[in-house]
């Protein structure tokens, strides 16, 4: 299992609140080989405040990111890229066709805070 919470800097901000749940929700709802399975969606009271959290399955591996940080040897070839490529663009297809939009802004400001709700999972070499 995985746990993502929501940063606690967010937690005031209802519209991030709301905009978090209806998310994972959404990606709850999908079954698609390359989306990772939601278990559950929660808030747990702590001291301080309450935190939002989500549980997915764990896939272990290295992350795209840190494949793409690597190395120059160790990143994607031409046809590895065009394999995650392929895959990323099936796992956006079936969110597109359940219904799930996201903007590209939105997907890249959260690409670069590392916490997409919406995860593919990998099938590349052990990644």
């Amino acid at each position: 299992m995985a746990i993502k919470l929501l940063p606690a800097e967010f937690t005031a901000d209802i519209g991030r609140v709301r905009r978090f749940e209806q998310e994972a929700r959404a990606a709850s709802a999908l079954n698609h080989p390359n989306i990772i399975t939601v278990h559950e969606i929660g808030e747990a009271h702590i001291e301080g405040g309450n935190r939002r959290y989500i549980v997915t399955e764990y896939v272990e591996g290295e992350t795209l990111r840190q494949r793409m940080n690597g190395e120059p040897q160790q990143r994607l070839n031409l046809p590895e890229a065009i394999d995650v490529a392929s895959q990323i663009a099936a796992a956006l297809s079936a969110a597109h066709q359940a219904g799930i939009w996201r903007q590209p802004q939105t997907i890249n400001q959260q690409s670069r805070r590392a916490s997409p709700i919406l995860f593919a999972r990998r099938t590349l070499g052990g990644l």
